[in-house]
C-alpha cells in the first residue's frame, strides 16, 4: 500500500507544481508507471488502489491533469505576466476575501509566499495559448516560430476590472477572473492569431476561436459557474469595466509589452517591445 502511494504521489506532486517538471515520470501511454517505482514489487487490491487515488486527490484538492504526462514532455504555455499595482493589492485581497466567505472552497490560483496573507499574490497572467505538451526537439523551433510571428508587434495598455467566471474545458474547475477592457480585445485576438500561427508549425492545438482575455485569480473544484456568478452579482452590484476593480474604484492598468513562453518551469521571452 505504501509502495503504491509512493509511486502515485511522485506523479501527483508534478501536477501540484503546475505540470512544470522537466523530466516527468510516465509510461508511454501517459499512465503512472509502476515499473519506475523504487520498490521492486507492488501487490494491491482494487480497493486499496482506489483508496490511494482518493487520498492523493484529496491532497491535491481534487485537481486532475489537463493531459497525461509522458516521459520527455514539457508543459508549454504562452502568456503575458501582469503585476498587481501596489494601490490595488489591499483592495484585491479584500474582494477575494469577500468571495471566499461565500465560497469557502475558494483557492488562490498561486500559493502566496509564507510571509504573505492568503490572498497576497501580486502577479497573475493573461493566457495567449492553451497549455500543451511539447517534446525536447520542438523547444527551439517553437521559440523561433513565436519570435518570427510576433515580430513588429506593437505594445498596448489595457485595464483589468470586471469580475468574470470561467470553467475549464473538462468542467473540473471554475475560475474567478478579471476581464480586460473590451476595447483591447481585437489587439489580444491579433496576438493570439500570431501565437496560433507559430503553434501550427509544430502541429500544436491552437487557442479558442473567440478568446476572452482575462487574469484568473482563484478557483474552486468542479463546475460551480452558477454559484460563483451569483456570488459576484450579490457582492459587487457595480461590477463593470471602467469603474475600477469590480466597480470599487481601484484601477488596475496593465502594459502588454512582454510576451513569454513558459516551457517546463522556465520562462522564455519571445517578444519585448519598447
Amino acid at each position: 500500500m505504501d509502495a503504491l502511494t509512493a509511486c502515485y504521489a511522485s506523479d501527483s506532486d508534478e501536477e501540484d507544481r503546475g505540470q512544470e517538471a522537466a523530466e516527468p515520470s510516465r509510461s508511454e501511454d501517459g499512465e503512472p508507471s509502476l515499473k519506475r517505482c523504487r520498490h521492486s514489487a507492488v501487490s494491491v487490491s482494487v480497493s486499496e488502489a482506489e483508496e490511494v487515488l482518493a487520498t492523493l486527490q484529496a491532497q491535491h484538492e481534487g485537481r486532475v491533469r489537463a493531459f497525461p504526462h509522458v516521459d520527455g514532455d514539457f508543459a508549454t504555455h504562452v502568456l503575458v505576466r501582469v503585476g498587481v499595482p501596489p494601490a490595488c493589492r489591499r483592495p484585491l485581497r479584500a474582494i477575494l476575501g469577500k468571495v471566499a466567505e461565500r465560497l469557502p472552497d475558494l483557492h488562490p490560483l498561486t500559493s502566496p509566499a509564507a510571509d504573505m496573507p492568503t490572498w497576497g499574490c501580486n502577479e497573475f497572467h493573461l493566457s495567449l495559448s492553451r497549455t500543451v505538451a511539447i517534446r525536447a526537439h520542438q523547444l527551439e523551433p517553437l521559440l523561433q516560430a513565436l519570435r518570427s510571428s510576433l515580430r513588429r508587434w506593437q505594445r498596448f495598455a489595457t485595464e483589468l476590472g470586471q469580475m468574470a467566471v470561467f470553467v475549464n474545458d473538462a468542467r473540473t474547475r471554475t475560475f474567478l477572473s478579471l476581464r480586460t477592457l473590451p476595447e483591447t480585445d481585437s489587439q489580444f485576438k491579433e496576438l493570439v492569431r500570431r501565437v496560433d500561427k507559430a503553434f501550427m508549425t509544430q502541429e500544436l492545438a491552437v487557442f479558442y476561436e473567440d478568446p476572452q482575455p482575462h487574469a484568473s485569480l482563484a478557483w474552486v473544484l468542479g463546475d460551480n459557474e452558477l454559484q460563483m456568478s451569483d456570488a459576484i452579482a450579490d457582492l459587487f452590484p457595480q461590477n463593470s469595466i471602467g469603474k475600477g476593480i469590480v466597480g470599487e474604484g481601484s484601477r488596475w492598468y496593465a502594459d502588454i509589452s512582454n510576451v513569454e513562453c513558459k516551457i517546463g518551469n522556465q520562462y522564455y521571452s519571445v517578444v519585448a517591445t519598447k
